[in-house]
């Protein structure tokens, strides 16, 4: 008897570390599909709305290099000192520079003009005289932009949130968790340089190895698309809820 209770405990203890061992496998392999799933529709969607702009895309498609190094520098430079300095400090610092700068160079044209016995005008002058326009078109257009994107995401959040259908509610739902574990990882900063070195980095890798990478994304899809008929056909109220669609 006390053979089969070490056996059977022996058993027990062997079944409870393959489940943990299975459940924890499937977990992360949840989780890296989630990863990938956020990381697909935060780009898809940041590319719709850059695409329609060309300098944007020569800048990030590295078609002048000093430019887009230029442009990458700066944002890296912007991002470090955000997380070096609050942006009330460096709003205040950077404008100290800037007037000291201008003030320093009005004080020198003064004493030169002084010493040159010239009048001393303000070097300044045509920029001062110069009127500050806004092109309203151009406002009224970003405006316009702007509000139409707005509206976009408002009408897909009310269709999550109020689950108008139910797998890309939970598809939402698995997105969400997702962030829990990328909020836990990375800081916001951390995150928007990741986001700037992809945009700097994924457009221009994917224009010069278009081919293979879209046969895998082909393949990508396809699989994806298996998977969504399988769960639709293994659960049936769903199934039923897009006939009853189709059929209105």
């Amino acid at each position: 008897m006390s053979k089969l209770g070490a056996i059977g405990r022996h058993f027990t203890s062997l079944l409870s570390f393959l489940l943990r061992i299975t459940l924890k496998l499937l977990w992360n392999v949840a989780l890296v599909v989630s990863v990938g799933i956020t990381v697909y529709t935060i780009g898809d969607y940041t590319w719709r709305i850059i695409k329609e702009r060309k300098p944007v895309l020569d800048i990030i498609y590295w078609r002048d290099p000093k430019k887009s190094g230029v442009a990458l520098a700066l944002i890296l430079l912007a991002l470090i000192l955000f997380a070096k300095f609050s942006f009330i400090s460096l709003l205040a610092y950077t404008s100290l520079a800037v007037l000291g700068g201008t003030l320093g160079f009005r004080i020198f044209k003064l004493v030169e003009g002084r010493v040159k016995n010239t009048d001393g005008s303000n070097p300044f002058k045509p920029y001062l005289e110069q009127e500050v326009t806004v092109p309203q078109d151009r406002v009224h257009a970003q405006v316009d932009v702007l509000v139409e994107h707005a509206q976009l995401v408002a009408t897909q959040l009310r269709r999550l949130f109020l689950v108008e259908h139910l797998v890309d509610s939970v598809k939402f739902a698995l997105l969400l968790w997702t962030l829990t574990y990328v909020g836990a990882w990375f800081s916001g900063l951390a995150l928007i340089i990741i986001f700037v070195l992809g945009v700097f980095s994924i457009p221009k890798f994917y224009e010069v190895y278009k081919e293979p990478v879209d046969h895998y994304l082909d393949l990508a899809r396809e699989n994806v698309e298996k998977v969504n008929h399988i769960i639709e056909e293994k659960v049936p109220f769903l199934k039923r809820q897009q006939e009853v669609k189709k059929e209105q």
